[in-house]
């Protein structure tokens, strides 16, 4: 349990911005998922497919990359959308 004071320094927008990025991370999951399905239903139907060696610095390294430009062009538009007035957002739209 945290204590009293970590509740009174979350702010609406950091609430509104986790709740963002939880869902853009739950939206790349199933992705992830179908990803790795194609490949290995590609590998099955292709049995004379040689093994490829993938070191694990270059998904590492892979992974890095992808992930700090998911996290960056998804938190900048979580944090615009937390700073906005709603009422004037829905104006606009």
């Amino acid at each position: 349990m945290l204590p009293k004071k970590e509740y009174m320094i979350t702010t609406r927008s950091d609430r509104q911005t986790d709740r963002l990025l939880f869902k853009k991370r739950s939206r790349s999951r199933p992705g992830l998922a179908i990803g790795y399905g194609a490949a290995a239903f590609i590998s099955f139907m292709v049995p004379s497919m040689p093994d490829a060696y993938i070191p694990g610095w270059a998904v590492m390294l892979s992974f890095g990359f992808t992930s700090l430009i998911g996290i960056v062009f998804g938190l900048a538009p979580a944090i615009k959308a937390a700073r906005l007035n709603p009422i004037d957002a829905l104006r606009y739209e």
